[in-house]
């Protein structure tokens, strides 16, 4: 609903060759007149008989963008994850990521897990998830904190951690020990 009821301006002085008008509305028709307020005395009386008809351009929302999460690399204990939507520069746009994930199975206690991630503009949109179980089913997705106040979610991804196998080399996680380490060989040998 548009109001037919005109507002003014404060009065401006007659030196005042601009004015500013705020709280204008997207995407919308308005219409200027300017009433001169006559002097007491002056030999002419100023008036103008012209307007001003303009439109606001319409509203961009800078935050309407989608926030999309992928998997780079998938492993036994880990997963590499990355995501795509915010405009860089991204910390303009976002905070923080949150990183949200959890084991998705008959047997599993479905506790959410959260990584933050703060927007820096520094560091590329990924983030290294450790300490996963193997053969698990997980699902994961991503919150963004908008600078504008609002939380933007991303698709959920699903992801299976590799397995153990007989034949394949079991891969744990690093224990700062290096393979020929007489720590880490039998004394059958």
């Amino acid at each position: 609903l548009v109001s037919q009821v005109p507002q003014t301006s404060p009065l401006l002085h007659r030196d005042t060759t601009y004015h500013n008008l705020l709280n204008l509305k997207p995407n919308t028709e308005y219409e200027i007149n300017l009433d001169v307020v006559q002097i007491e005395g002056a030999e002419k009386e100023l008036y103008s008989d012209r307007k001003l008809n303009f439109k606001t351009l319409p509203f961009v929302d800078i935050y309407d963008f989608d926030l999309k999460v992928e998997l780079v690399d998938v492993n036994g204990y880990s997963a590499v994850i990355r995501w795509l939507g915010p405009p860089e520069p991204e910390q303009k746009y976002v905070t923080i990521f949150r990183i949200i994930y959890y084991a998705d199975g008959p047997n599993s206690i479905q506790d959410e897990i959260s990584l933050f991630k703060i927007s820096d503009g520094l560091s590329s949109p990924q983030i290294n998830i450790t300490s996963l179980i193997p053969d698990t089913q997980y699902k994961l997705w991503i919150e963004a904190y908008l600078t504008n106040g609002k939380t933007l979610k991303s698709n959920v991804a699903d992801f299976m951690t590799l397995g153990f196998s007989s034949d394949s080399k079991l891969a744990l996680p690093s224990t700062g020990l290096e393979e020929n380490d007489p720590a880490l060989t039998s004394d059958n040998e």
